[in-house]
């Protein structure tokens, strides 16, 4: 599965979860790297397990939540987020 992929996955498990969570993102402070500026972070206080138990997930990389596994790859996660919640609030 590709990055694109897991976002999109994981915004429409927000969708779902938290519906017009991305009106609770401030795109000015999004930082997918830190856990309290990431899409996690904002809508639950933290990136930890406690959020992940909130979405009914174990592991947040499956979801494009963290990237963990290639740190590289931070600022693509962060660039399909901002798609992402461009894309809701446009058909809003």
């Amino acid at each position: 599965m590709t990055i694109a992929e897991r976002v999109t996955k994981g915004a429409e498990l927000l969708d779902v979860k938290r519906p017009r969570w991305f009106l609770e993102i401030d795109l000015g402070l999004l930082n997918m790297a830190n856990s309290e500026k990431c899409i996690l972070g904002q809508l639950y206080d933290y990136y930890d397990d406690v959020a992940l138990y909130e979405l009914g997930i174990i592991w947040g990389g499956e979801y494009g939540f963290d990237i963990c596994i290639f740190p590289d790859e931070y600022s693509t996660l962060h660039t399909l987020w901002i798609k992402e919640i461009t894309k809701r609030k446009a058909a809003l």
